[in-house]
């Protein structure tokens, strides 16, 4: 008693809410309600409900609502009561409605203990925080906050108030408390409080500036030269205000404002840890709005500065949607603001052919400027050149989009072109370019090379001026030469593909083009070769990454259905050779058997000029099925488009994602549905349409005795052959899960009471046929069916989990009484040695029971445990029951387990429990040395001190594989010497005279 006392006072002073219970079972053992034995003050305090309403009382009289609790406390701390285990965690309480955090543990069987702390504030301040975190509005609500801090601090009165941004003066933005003691003190002051502005106040400020929390007893300790102390005072007595709190809202030790909290006479502040994150969080919150309101301001300023501007002003998202538009772009194309806001610049047809998405994009990923110049129609003049220039969008220092600024520059252009007619301003342009400029007379005698020419090809201006322009090509070519450049005067041909050779001998691949015109007042031929190594250089690389890609790549005309090219990848993933796919279509390879699905994806390439990450599947040469993650672009070369598509093969990861997904919802042992998936579809099932709707509990009865008898692998075999029987015989709508070791529950969907005993019977009897080791499986059923919608789907399952326990009670303990029989068989059948040993020790324990006059009742125990001594052998492999030599340790180990399986087998069995203590000690000794307990002279149970000496006797006596048989009287010496060490010397002696 005093150590309870002791425990109790220690609690109390931790500050620690208390109660011990005990828990109140039905006649089947299962918890129903429970008691409160006693509390402390704490515990009345923070659940607001007082001791004689409790000690005494079961929980369904003091707290009437706990079963419309969504949480079941009864069965929760009933667990707790009967296991002896502990737990922690953290629940709402709807009968209180309060966050609870509880740790609960059972001292003793039947009762536990409640340690429980009121978490509510903890909890209601992460929502309000999440809340004010989140919102995405451009104003706050000051008058929520002030009223979330005055239910948090538990204060009487709340003031907010907000500094200006330089801090000089500060204004009352929101109150909280009783409207009319506000009204009053506004009337009393001669002035309305809220909104009034209020002068930065040295005095105060010195007084806070050291915490972020700074508690005063009185009002007038606060207030500086603001408001008069006597009219302080008298505030203080007709409000009957007490403590006086500040709390500072800071963000990054800026002052933003702060709260002054007014506590009720003899109620001090206490829960100054969550006023302070509070407080921390609208910190947050106040500096995120004011961040925003900054921007939207730069925005706002900005599109007055760009809206009238004489250029076109576009910004974009990231992904190519516009977000604005000035008045003069939308003049350039005639068009409506809200028209333009739909258009998303990296799919318009006039942007994509000057390849301005992709300059887009670049500014974007590499967070830097471009410049660019084209011909951008528009519909007010359709040839007018612009300049553009793209930068990055930003928002806190992120790339957001991009903004595109688009100059007409068609003025400039045009002056450019009528310089260049000149022959002073040709000169500076072909100068100034990197391609390869020639002028020849008509009969191709080279009159002009620039500097780009000169340097490539190792030629001088006097060496060139002594040149027919064929000469630029070996003698083979020259006729071929010939023929494309006079093909090209005439306009039959485009261009000459012929490389050019440098003084040196070293060949430049080039694309020549060449036209008619003057020089100096003659008539001459112009010619420009564009240097292309670079382009082959390229295309060798997109070469051999295209050929050595792992994966699957192909090329196809611009129409996306004829092969021109695939890589090794592509052969080896679809059996085809490069003969067989090269000219054909998609259709005639048969390589898409989604045949829509690809033709929809070949037309979004088309028209978007991209695919990304579209999953189709492939066919392979040999009819295999694969699954494909296609991406795609269109590419152009030598003036025709192509599609180049991307494939990977993730077959083996959607397996993987598959069986991810069946493990998540199924059980791995049985292959039906789990636990999860049960209580899903207690959801989805829950509704009209499903009606009339049945539940079914199953449970296994003596799966632990058979995992113990004959092992687990036994024991999942029976589960298997249960779950097959009750897949067979249950419709494919209906829903089987496996719900615990040994528990099954059905959801019949449109079956009533009738139909659900009919499918039972069929599943009982069909299990009844079955067999594993020997044994006939049992299974207890119980159902229950919910006809009508605002019936509880959990409380119909409730019913049929009881119904299922009542019939389990007696099925289990029949299918356990016949499992003993058939373990007992089974044992000798594995060693048919121990069955004349058992039989032997059990007639011999009998006659030593007689011997000492012990009572009809214990001898017929000694018969019976006698018989079941070495029951646990069960477990033992056959080849260590029978073993010819001395055992190893490893199987000593092993078969000096088998009075404990024993006792685990037979404890489980109402009829032989009596005997399970009996089989776990007949190995113990008299001295305690031995096994498993170690237990010692009169601890050791009488019974199994007799079978110790039978035992011992009969093994002496008899043969076995790895010894011959003792005599009679070696056996007695051998039981003789060893009285009052192994054995019990008074059954010794009774033993030796009979």
């Amino acid at each position: 008693m005093e150590s309870k006392k002791f425990y109790k006072e220690m609690l109390n002073e931790a500050g620690l809410a208390y109660a011990y219970h005990k828990i109140v079972l039905n006649e089947h053992g299962k918890p129903i309600d429970y008691v409160f034995l006693d509390i402390n003050s704490h515990f009345e305090r923070i659940t607001g409900l007082e001791s004689n309403r409790l000690i005494g009382h079961s929980v369904k009289e003091s707290l009437p609502m706990i079963d419309e609790d969504s949480f079941d406390w009864i069965d929760f701390y009933g667990k707790i009561a009967l296991n002896g285990n502990s737990k922690e965690f953290e629940q709402y309480s709807l009968p209180l409605n309060k966050y609870f955090h509880i740790k609960t543990f059972s001292p003793e069987k039947y009762f536990f203990i409640t340690i429980v702390a009121d978490i509510t504030k903890q909890v209601e301040i992460s929502r309000i925080s999440n809340s004010f975190l989140e919102h995405s509005g451009e104003t706050a609500d000051y008058q929520i906050i002030c009223d979330n801090m005055l239910m948090l601090s538990n204060a009487r009165y709340c003031i907010f108030n907000l500094f200006d941004a330089d801090g000089k003066e500060f204004t009352t933005v929101a109150l909280s408390g009783v409207d009319d003691y506000i009204k009053k003190t506004s009337e009393y002051l001669g002035f309305n409080v809220l909104g009034k502005k209020w002068n930065h106040d040295k005095n105060r400020m010195n007084k806070i500036k050291n915490k972020t929390i700074t508690v005063f007893d009185k009002l007038h300790q606060l207030t500086g030269n603001v408001i008069s102390e006597k009219i302080i005072l008298s505030l203080e007595s007709i409000f009957n205000i007490g403590q006086v709190a500040i709390v500072k809202i800071t963000k990054d030790e800026k002052m933003l404002g702060d709260f002054t909290l007014l506590m009720n006479k003899d109620e001090p502040l206490v829960m100054e840890v969550i006023i302070e994150i509070f407080a921390t969080q609208i910190g947050l919150f106040l500096e995120k709005l004011n961040t925003q309101n900054l921007l939207k301001k730069a925005e706002n300023k900005y599109q007055d500065l760009t809206e009238e501007a004489p250029i076109g002003v576009v910004t974009c998202d990231s992904l190519g949607n516009v977000t604005y538009a000035n008045s003069h772009i939308l003049k350039m194309h005639s068009v409506t603001k809200a028209k333009f806001l739909n258009i998303n610049l990296f799919n318009t047809s006039i942007l994509v052919e000057q390849g301005i998405p992709s300059h887009i994009m670049k500014v974007m990923q590499l967070d830097e400027v471009v410049t660019c110049e084209a011909i951008y129609p528009s519909k007010i003049n359709p040839k007018k050149w612009f300049r553009i220039h793209i930068n990055p969008l930003k928002e806190l220092e992120q790339t957001v989009g991009a903004r595109i600024i688009i100059d007409d520059i068609t003025d400039f252009q045009l002056t450019q072109l009528k310089l260049l007619a000149s022959k002073q301003n040709f000169n500076a342009f072909f100068e100034a370019i990197d391609d390869m400029i020639f002028v020849t007379d008509l009969q191709g005698n080279i009159l002009y090379t620039n500097n780009s020419a000169q340097h490539k090809l190792n030629y001088s201006d006097s060496e060139f001026y002594s040149m027919n322009i064929l000469e630029l090509h070996p003698e083979s070519l020259r006729i071929e030469a010939l023929t494309i450049f006079e093909a090209m005067l005439k306009k039959q041909e485009d261009l000459c593909p012929l490389p050019l050779y440098s003084k040196s001998g070293a060949t430049i691949p080039v694309e020549t083009r060449v036209w008619l015109g003057e020089w100096n007042e003659k008539p001459c031929v112009f010619g420009i070769s564009k240097d292309i190594s670079k382009e082959q250089e390229a295309l060798q690389k997109f070469n051999r990454l295209f050929e050595n890609n792992p994966a699957c790549m192909a090329v196809t005309s611009s129409n996306g259905s004829v092969f021109t090219e695939v890589n090794q990848s592509f052969i080896n993933l679809t059996g085809f050779s490069k003969n067989e796919i090269i000219g054909k279509t998609v259709e005639e390879l048969r390589l898409f058997p989604e045949y829509e699905k690809q033709k929809n994806i070949a037309e979004e390439l088309k028209r978007n000029g991209h695919i990304n990450n579209v999953e189709l599947k492939i066919k392979t040469k040999d009819n295999q099925l694969l699954d494909g993650l296609f991406s795609g672009e269109i590419i152009e070369s030598q003036g025709l488009k192509y599609g180049l598509t991307v494939m990977l093969d993730i077959t083996d990861l959607k397996k993987s994602q598959e069986k991810i997904e069946f493990l998540s919802y199924h059980d791995q042992l049985t292959g039906v549905y789990n636990r999860r998936y049960f209580e899903l579809s207690l959801i989805q099932f829950d509704n009209e349409q499903h009606l009339p709707l049945s539940v079914v509990m199953l449970d296994v009865n003596g799966l632990k005795l058979v995992n113990d008898a004959f092992g687990h692998l036994v024991g999942d075999e029976l589960l298997k052959k249960i779950t097959s029987v009750i897949t067979r015989l249950c419709r494919e709508k209906d829903i089987i899960s496996r719900v615990g070791g040994d528990e099954f529950v059905l959801l019949l969907p449109n079956t009533d009471e009738a139909q659900t005993a009919t499918l039972v019977e069929s599943i009982k009897n069909s299990i009844n046929e079955q067999k594993i080791k020997s044994i006939s499986p049992s299974v207890s059923f119980g159902w229950e069916t919910k006809h009508t919608p605002n019936q509880s789907l959990i409380a119909v399952f409730r019913r049929a989990e009881e119904y299922m326990y009542k019939h389990k009670i007696f099925e289990s303990n029949s299918m356990r009484y016949q499992s003993i029989k058939m373990i007992m068989k089974t044992l000798y059948e594995k060693s048919p040695r121990e069955e004349n040993h058992s039989k032997r020790v059990s007639q011999l324990s009998y006659q030593i029971g007689l011997a000492m006059n012990l009572s009809a009742e214990k001898t017929n125990e000694l018969l019976i445990a006698g018989l079941m001594h070495d029951i646990g052998k069960i477990v033992i492999d056959s080849n260590t029951l029978n073993k010819a030599s001395s055992l190893s340790e490893e199987e000593w180990a092993e078969m000096k387990r088998h009075p404990e399986i024993g006792y685990q087998i037979l404890r489980s069995v109402d009829e032989y429990a009596s005997f399970a203590f009996i089989v776990l000690a007949h190995h113990e000794r008299w001295d305690g040395k031995g096994y498993p307990l170690g237990l010692k002279g009169n601890e050791i149970a009488l019974e199994s001190r007799i079978i110790a000496i039978a035992d011992t006797y009969d093994a002496m006596t008899h043969d076995r594989p790895y010894r011959k048989a003792l005599t009679t009287g070696e056996a007695l010496d051998e039981i003789r010497r060893n009285s009052g060490t192994q054995f019990d010397p008074q059954i010794v002696e009774v033993f030796l005279s009979i």
